[in-house]
């Protein structure tokens, strides 16, 4: 896999509010201009994961900030509300109280797909000033494909763990902490929230990272996302831990076309989910 890969970022244009209430993107466009940079960014290796990446920003746009900052011109207390945050897309409706009256603007959002580095840029100023700065950063590194080019290292240390683990005459079972994350996982799969259970499959693998479904599952989950360098990731450690496995033809396949990909802006998710091939009985349709 080569490791220069075209980055791809995030930020849309907030739509337009009420003309009396600026909306934060028209604000922040206003401040002083970035020198626009390469298409090619380097964020370092986030901290978090996606989900709790997605997280944050919903929590902090939750709390709302304080518009004596300077960023959004205004003493008024700001707050959103109606917050909805998918890797692919975060809308929200603003709000402000200013002499106890209270002005909505209408519902606004800010696609994850999109690579113009102005943009991107007042993206990351609006995460500087309402503490969301690391999510951002976080996000930008896995849809960059930078997760691939630095797992090599990694990966190299997991194949010589998987030869061991494949040499075993018989595997152990799952430890009870992780089988708990199966069971969470599973449960959020048939609610089709797919951040959370991606979120309990990474949990496991923490605890053992030799569990070929936690890896499978996490790999089409991240896919069904259109996080696609953690889906490389994760289904070549499913590979490397049943190189002989039926299936093992097909998840090779699925990398080829995952690391296609992989330079592609991130699709808008739709709720179309009806056939993922999850293993372990979450979803027993084929794949």
């Amino acid at each position: 896999m080569k490791s220069t890969i075209p980055y791809v970022v995030l930020f849309c244009l907030l739509v337009s509010a009420l003309s009396a209430v600026p909306a934060p993107c028209e604000a922040l466009a206003a401040a002083p201009a970035v020198k626009e940079h390469s298409h090619q960014e380097d964020f370092g290796r986030p901290g978090m994961t996606v989900p709790a990446a997605l997280r944050m920003i919903r929590e902090r746009l939750q709390k709302g900030v304080r518009g004596g900052h300077g960023i959004f011109g205004s003493g008024c207390d700001k707050r959103y509300e109606n917050i909805n945050a998918t890797f692919t897309r975060l809308s929200f409706t603003r709000v402000d109280v200013c002499e106890n009256k209270r002005y909505e603007s209408p519902p606004e959002s800010v696609s994850f797909q999109f690579s113009n580095p102005s943009d991107w840029q007042r993206f990351r100023r609006l995460g500087d000033a309402m503490g969301f700065a690391d999510a951002v950063n976080a996000i930008g590194y896995y849809t960059s494909g930078s997760d691939v080019a630095d797992d090599v290292p990694t990966f190299a240390g997991f194949r010589e763990e998987a030869k061991e683990w494949r040499a075993l005459p018989v595997k152990p079972a799952l430890p009870e902490s992780v089988r708990r994350f199966k069971i969470l996982a599973e449960d959020a799969i048939k609610n089709k929230n797919f951040e959370e259970a991606v979120d309990y499959y990474e949990q496991g693998l923490r605890v053992s990272a030799l569990w070929p479904d936690g890896q499978f599952n996490a790999a089409l989950l991240y896919a069904e996302l259109g996080i696609y360098g953690q889906a490389v990731i994760h289904m070549k450690r499913y590979v490397e831990l049943g190189p002989d496995a039926p299936d093992a033809p097909s998840a090779r396949d699925q990398i080829v076309i995952w690391q296609s990909k992989l330079s592609r802006p991130v699709p808008v998710a739709q709720d179309t989910h009806d056939d993922h091939g999850f293993k372990g009985g979450a979803v027993t349709k084929p794949r």
